[in-house]
């Protein structure tokens, strides 16, 4: 589903569970490249939702989960 260049997968679990979540098609995911959290709308390209760290990777981010406020953003 995501691109080539995406690696869904968090450093925070590394091969476990929470790097991803899926709602109406739409799917938010950590991007193991560089550890930002993306969301990806069917037909489109992923956008980055998480701002670029100080430090490449520096961020980790695990268990995602949705609330009413992230499915209008």
């Amino acid at each position: 589903m995501t691109p080539a260049g995406f690696d869904v997968r968090t450093l925070a679990h590394e091969y476990g569970g929470g790097a991803f979540c899926v709602r109406n098609a739409t799917v938010w995911f950590a991007n193991f490249t560089d550890q930002r959290l993306y969301r990806q709308r069917p037909g489109q390209d992923p956008a980055p939702i998480t701002p670029e760290p100080p430090r490449p990777r520096s961020d980790r981010y695990a268990d995602a989960d949705l609330t009413p406020s992230s499915l209008r953003a």
